[in-house]
């Protein structure tokens, strides 16, 4: 008798099993997308050094032994989800969102974004303004502006929406996002908060969005050591950010 494969042994609802694909196709698409941007590019055979490897390559182009990885990491997420019951039958329009500086947006964030478009149907990013990065980071900061934040995040497929706050934290936003949208809330409103974040500054919105019945999840970043503040600095002091 043939023995299962990894993919087989996690069991997932059967009712959730048309979630594989679609999953399986952004987890693949975004490792492609975050590769690419490093300079590699697809190769029969996997060769760090020269930046090459089989599975660098548009999913449709992607033989199916070469999915396994992709379906597993799909089922385990979709698993994960079911145990923790946030995912419904019934089709049910999902919002997700989450907030940040994106000064500069990196691929640490294209991963949050990633998890937001795997969990909902509309993604919304709340972005800090000017003004609100100055008072948390200091004058020198953003190196970015906001319209060129924005036009950052726009060019990202994975985000629907983007809403603007100048206080120091999206309170205020968030509760005038949801007067404005009584179809979002109980059961269908997900708010991810980057791990370090909290670990750093808490979630001062947590009763605002638990008031209202929304899910907070802590997305912890596949590249943990990546981020803005890092990524300027070595631009600064002339450290390449390739390997970085």
């Amino acid at each position: 008798m043939k023995e299962k494969s990894a993919v087989d042994r996690i069991q997932i609802p059967v009712d959730t099993e048309h979630l594989v694909e679609p999953v399986a196709r952004e987890i693949h698409n975004s490792w492609v997308s975050w590769r690419k941007s490093s300079g590699f590019q697809y190769g029969e055979e996997a060769d760090y050094e020269k930046k090459m490897h089989p599975h660098c390559r548009d999913w449709d182009e992607l033989p199916p032994e070469h999915r396994e990885s992709d379906y597993l990491a799909a089922k385990a997420a979709i698993k994960t989800l079911d145990l923790q019951g946030l995912i419904e039958t019934s089709p049910r329009h999902r919002v997700a969102a989450t907030c940040g500086c994106y000064d500069v947006l990196h691929d640490g964030h294209i991963s949050q974004l990633v998890a937001c478009r795997c969990l909902a149907d509309e993604v919304i990013v709340f972005l800090n303004s000017d003004e609100s990065i100055k008072r948390i980071k200091g004058e020198h900061k953003p190196v970015m502006s906001l319209e060129a934040r924005i036009s950052l995040l726009r060019a990202v497929k994975y985000v629907d929406s983007i809403i603007v706050f100048h206080e120091d934290t999206p309170v205020e936003a968030l509760e005038k996002f949801f007067e404005s949208r009584q179809d979002v809330g109980c059961g269908n409103f997900f708010w991810l908060k980057p791990a370090w974040d909290y670990a750093r500054m808490g979630i001062p919105e947590r009763e605002t969005v638990q008031n209202r019945g929304g899910i907070i999840l802590y997305f912890d970043s596949p590249i943990p050591e990546r981020s803005s503040s890092d990524i300027i600095s070595r631009i600064k002091e002339g450290i390449s950010v390739l390997d970085f």
